[in-house]
């Protein structure tokens, strides 16, 4: 059945119009265990296509199975604690929790073959020649980009917990899927900031008033940079706990999760820092600067 449905929500458009928020909802209260496991499914079918060798037709699936979680993940992140529940409790000993199993799908999703980049054999890949490598082979992918600015989405929409708490001055709110992302377990971190540097800098934008969702243009070049933009400003914006607030995530399941998966992948720091800020600190070669001042 969801097999059928990836299909449908291919065209994004349309499956926005044939399912309300107000549906979405619905379905939640009358089915929380069907919904549940829709998204359950959904994430294993993204986690296995994302390490498979694709056809045109299972990208179309790829693609709305993509939407369908854009579709079913904020009503669920928002329920906090259910949403929180869900992700991050170990589903069996030893097995990744799903919120894991879905940063690393999306990771895949990012430079899989067929579907955000043409097939390739390099084992360096970005979306633009700029920042860190120079070859253009991948510049001029228009058929790849619907693709990408809806991986962007998606992650856009995983990241989106904060909008669901209240500000507390006190306190400040750690989104466990930023923490998990931004840190040393995310082993394909300097080419996702690539990609997203190296493409919105090598764009012609008309202005610097980037909205806060969408791009209010058609072309979807200009789409795809408005989200690199608004993704790295997330990503680079969020600050992991210092070592003196680590000890109180432990109070909370979710963080505790996050950072015992952490620790399992650190490799030998014992300070907590935002991968992608170091990133960002790390450009300092004349070229690399050249393309970051022009941009």
């Amino acid at each position: 059945v969801l097999n059928k449905l990836y299909v449908v929500c291919k065209d994004m458009d349309n499956f926005l119009e044939l399912v309300t928020v107000q549906d979405i909802r619905g379905f939640f209260n009358q089915s929380q265990e069907n919904y549940l496991l829709s998204i359950s499914c959904t994430i294993d079918f993204l986690l296995e296509k994302s390490t498979s060798i694709i056809s045109k037709d299972q990208a179309d699936a790829l693609l709305g199975a993509v939407h369908l979680l854009q579709r079913l993940l904020p009503t669920l992140i928002e329920k906090k604690d259910i949403g929180k529940t869900f992700f991050w409790n170990l589903k069996e000993e030893g097995k990744p929790c799903r919120g894991e199993l879905l940063c690393r799908a999306v990771i895949g999703l990012f430079f899989l073959d067929n579907f955000t980049i043409q097939p390739n054999s390099d084992k360096f890949v970005i979306w633009h020649s700029g920042i860190w490598f120079s070859s253009t082979v991948h510049d001029h992918e228009v058929q790849y980009f619907s693709n990408r600015v809806a991986v962007l989405q998606l992650l856009l929409n995983i990241f989106s917990s904060t909008l669901f708490y209240p500000f507390s001055p006190s306190e400040a709110f750690i989104d466990p899927f930023l923490l998990l992302f931004c840190s040393e377990w995310n082993d394909k971190a300097r080419e996702m900031f690539a990609s997203l540097l190296s493409f919105s800098l090598n764009h012609e934008l008309e202005s610097f008033d980037i909205p806060l969702v969408g791009s209010g243009s058609n072309e979807i070049s200009v789409q795809l940079a408005m989200y690199c933009i608004q993704l790295a400003s997330v990503l680079l914006y969020f600050t992991p706990p210092t070592s003196e607030q680590l000890p109180g995530t432990s109070k909370d399941p979710a963080l505790a999760q996050v950072n015992d998966i952490i620790e399992k992948t650190k490799k030998g720091s014992s300070t907590r820092k935002n991968v992608f800020l170091l990133l960002l600190e790390g450009i300092n070669e004349i070229k690399d600067l050249e393309v970051s001042y022009k941009g």
